[in-house]
């Protein structure tokens, strides 16, 4: 029974390769590695610094890929040209040999694959995040369901009074409180507007700022059991202002360092310190004093 699933010849691909490039690319450029691996053991078609291997399209179907239509290994093929990951010549000793050698261009697919695997694993964080995040704010309010509220008594709408506007300006927010539950929809979007209004387009930037805001939003529930206060669009502009410039305390020189994990680190120091009177309100966090003491923290401690 084994011999009618595998049989003489059994190809293989990696999934990895075949989620980023497509299974029809990734069963191709798997099959001439295998034919560049066989000519380099056995030291032919060696040209110009690489081992190549050529066939005609036809002769690639029979050879190597029956399952696939003649016009299917065309089309791949080129594309893998056009993608960077085929390089191809013609030696051909006959001028009317029309046959393409082929080699692959392994700095540029391996430099391309550890950029998605580092980008896989940011979205997968913040999947693994956002996850733990509803399923904290279904425990503590059952009335919020896919970020929108169902409990007909809440309201959308809220306003302050001119002294507090002028406690959030001042970034003097200690003991702020409101009585109005998160609505994820409307957070998302006011970070978003908030990166614009900042002058901030970088898709990448603007998916940062969410995931560090995300986090302090989870930090605040694991820590106090309940969502973090209201923020208006005015907060939220100072906040992201500050995420990404600094202030007169902090300049924000990364470095080498990641922006997501160096103001995670900043949060995990900001929560696991002892501060007198503050319920950890982001608006404190994103004071000169403390985000600079946070960042002496993670610095030599």
């Amino acid at each position: 029974m084994a011999e009618l699933i595998f049989g003489d010849y059994a190809q293989a691909f990696s999934p990895e390769v075949a989620c980023y490039i497509g299974l029809k690319k990734a069963i191709v450029i798997q099959g001439f590695h295998y034919w560049l691996e066989k000519n380099k053991e056995e030291n032919r078609n060696f040209k110009d610094g690489c081992y190549w291997c050529y066939n005609s399209y036809e002769d690639w179907k029979r050879i190597s890929f029956s399952y696939m239509s003649e016009r299917d290994i065309r089309r791949v093929i080129k594309e893998l040209e056009d993608d960077g990951y085929l390089i191809s010549r013609k030696y051909n000793a006959y001028r009317g040999d029309c046959r393409k050698w082929y080699t692959i261009n392994y700095e540029k697919f391996h430099r391309d694959m550890i950029q998605y695997r580092e980008e896989a694993q940011r979205k997968e964080k913040e999947e693994i995040l956002q996850k733990e995040q509803e399923a904290l704010e279904k425990e503590l309010y059952p009335c919020v369901q896919n970020g929108q509220r169902v409990c007909p008594e809440w309201t959308e709408q809220y306003t302050i009074t001119t002294q507090q506007e002028t406690q959030l300006n001042g970034l003097n927010v200690a003991n702020y409180h409101s009585p109005y539950r998160f609505d994820e929809n409307i957070f998302r979007k006011s970070i978003v507007k908030a990166c614009h209004t900042c002058g901030i387009e970088s898709d990448k930037l603007i998916d940062d700022v969410k995931t560090v805001m995300h986090y302090y939003r989870l930090k605040y529930l694991r820590k106090h059991d309940k969502p973090h206060p209201f923020l208006n669009q005015n907060c939220m502009c100072i906040i992201v202002n500050v995420f990404i410039n600094g202030n007169a305390y902090i300049p924000i020189v990364l470095g080498d360092r990641d922006f997501v994990e160096y103001y995670m680190d900043l949060i995990d120091s900001y929560f696991d310190t002892d501060i007198l009177e503050t319920d950890h309100n982001m608006m404190h966090f994103m004071n000169e004093e403390i985000l600079h003491y946070r960042d002496l923290d993670i610095m030599y401690y």
